[in-house]
């Protein structure tokens, strides 16, 4: 419980000031206690950074979790709107996962993290693209392959944008633009 209580108080600290803000001071200030307490539960800051990336990138995906657990035939836009920021906890975690992209250009362990949370992601895409195929709900000839890359890297363009543009990309508007690109892509019944 303590370490998930200090992995999300480094996801508020990182959403507010990027990877640069997330000092073990800051990440203390924001749990009220000392700096001393944090090697309890963490062997060193990287330790720390890396259990915060993991816990937005759950966290972020957990609504589509379900979406998916809950029916055989829920849709695949319900699940990856469900991905999406498009609530003020989801663009918090969201916020969390872009600052960790853009440390990882430069870090290569934070790359590899980042590349382990996005294959997983993109193992479940294909998984349930698979799934649909198989039931006829995607025509034969579509390479699921493609797919899930496609789908993978156009939802974290909207979850990017969502969050930097929250006006200019709400919820509503997220969801019409799945729907249109799903439609493209995968056929109406997808």
């Amino acid at each position: 419980l303590q370490r998930k209580l200090v992995a999300q108080a480094a996801c508020d600290v990182i959403a507010r000031g990027g990877m640069e803000g997330a000092s073990v001071r800051a990440i203390a200030r924001e749990l009220d206690c000392t700096i001393g307490m944090l090697p309890r539960y963490f062997k060193n800051k990287e330790d720390l950074l890396l259990t915060a990336l993991r816990t937005a990138a759950e966290r972020s995906l957990r609504g589509a979790g379900r979406t998916l657990e809950r029916s055989e035939n829920a849709s695949m836009l319900g699940y990856l709107l469900a991905a999406l920021p498009t609530t003020p906890e989801k663009s918090l975690y969201w916020r969390v996962l872009i600052a960790y992209l853009g440390a990882a250009i430069g870090n290569p362990k934070l790359a590899q993290a980042y590349r382990e949370i996005d294959e997983g992601y993109r193992g479940w895409l294909l998984a349930d693209l698979r799934q649909r195929q198989a039931s006829g709900k995607i025509a034969p000839g579509v390479d699921l392959e493609q797919a899930a890359d496609a789908l993978d890297v156009f939802t974290d363009g909207l979850g990017l944008h969502a969050v930097l543009e929250p006006e200019r990309y709400p919820p509503e508007r997220l969801e019409a633009m799945l729907a249109d690109y799903l439609e493209k892509v995968l056929g109406a019944q997808a």
